[in-house]
């Protein structure tokens, strides 16, 4: 754009205008950093699970809270299939059923399942779930927000 601010054949007026353009385009870019900011300090921040999955239910980015609560971090299994690497193996049908179910864009919220950290223990977590539409409005994954149950009531 600066190439076109320097050229004599076109009209001052296009120029302001283009100007304003430009200062227009920046002040958007500038809004949506700040957005996305947020959004990323919520993300951290929150004492939640943030998970996305891909179409085929492999980890694409999780939060903070996921890697303390279970010990394992996203570097280390970034790409692998979620249900086997969290989940214990006697729910990977049923949670892949309800995942299914999700990327069909049919309502699975409230679903309740342990994830397992990696000194074997189980931790229950219920569920939040939607499918994630790229601009076309084609499912590309499933964005899941997990909430961390107190542990069962054993004693009186």
């Amino acid at each position: 754009m600066a190439d076109l601010l320097d050229r004599d054949d076109i009209s001052e007026d296009a120029k302001t205008a283009l100007r304003r353009e430009r200062q227009t385009h920046a002040e958007v870019e500038a809004r949506l950093r700040l957005e996305r900011d947020a959004a990323e300090d919520l993300i951290a921040l929150a004492p939640v699970i943030f998970l996305v999955l891909d179409r085929a239910g492999r980890i694409v980015r999780f939060n903070k809270h996921l890697e303390e609560l279970t010990g394992r971090t996203l570097a280390g299994v970034r790409g692998e299939d979620w249900f086997s690497t969290f989940l214990p193996e006697r729910d990977h049908t049923q949670i892949r059923r309800v995942f299914l179910q999700t990327i069909d864009d049919l309502p699975t919220s409230g679903t309740v399942n342990s994830i397992v950290t990696t000194d074997g223990r189980e931790i229950p977590i219920q569920w939040l779930n939607r499918p994630l539409k790229d601009g076309q409005g084609n499912t590309v994954g499933v964005l899941s927000i997990g909430l961390e149950l107190p542990p069962a009531h054993t004693g009186p």
